[in-house]
């Protein structure tokens, strides 16, 4: 397995090429900051002390405490009335959907993706090549993304300025067991909040 390391807030971030991620970006804005600093404090906090242990046990807990920590950021993420809410607009929305499409076959296999009103999910497996034989990357993928979708759809929104938040949250799936209940997560985050009654509508 071929792994690309980048550092995010001076830490290692291991990706390894080929496999399957779990993707989360939200709008610039969209959480408080001191609500946004008081959860990344919290679970910095938990992780230092798992730091100490050294075992499995150790790992399956920063494990648990990782998507715990997603899981309270994002349903505040959710929740919250401050801040922007473009991806409510169908223009902006289909913007985003059409970059998810254009990497499809290509850089990666799209699995699954939901798009709501502040923030987006999305489940893909990295191609280890693109179409022109160019090793295909997370950073690279998700900043090639994002950035189009700023570009375009600021200019759709008449404004200028940081559109996405520059820290997309990513998580490795380890096997085909955390695969489905991942996808179930996305494709029912629209009925959680309550948008929709069936994803399949």
């Amino acid at each position: 397995m071929t792994y690309r390391e980048r550092y995010r807030s001076k830490l290692p971030h291991i990706q390894p090429i080929g496999e399957t991620f779990f993707v989360t970006a939200r709008l610039n804005g969209s959480l408080p900051r001191a609500k946004e600093q008081q959860l990344t404090e919290a679970f910095e906090f938990h992780k230092q002390q798992l730091a100490t242990i050294h075992s499995n046990q150790a790992s399956n807990s920063l494990s648990a405490l990782q998507q715990q920590y997603f899981a309270d950021f994002d349903e505040l993420v959710e929740k919250t009335d401050a801040g922007p809410h473009w991806l409510l607009s169908d223009e902006i929305a289909s913007v985003v959907s059409q970059a998810f499409h254009f990497w499809d076959n290509n850089a990666y296999e799209l699995i699954a993706f939901c798009i709501m009103s502040n923030h987006f999910h999305v489940v893909f497996r990295l191609c280890e090549y693109d179409s022109v034989g160019k090793p295909v990357s997370l950073d690279r993928i998700m900043h090639s993304i994002k950035n189009f979708t700023a570009n375009r759809c600021n200019k759709v929104l008449n404004r200028t300025g940081h559109f996405w938040e520059h820290e997309s949250y990513d998580r490795l799936i380890r096997d085909q067991n955390e695969l489905y209940h991942t996808i179930q997560y996305v494709l029912n985050n629209p009925v959680k909040a309550n948008l929709c009654q069936d994803w399949r509508i």
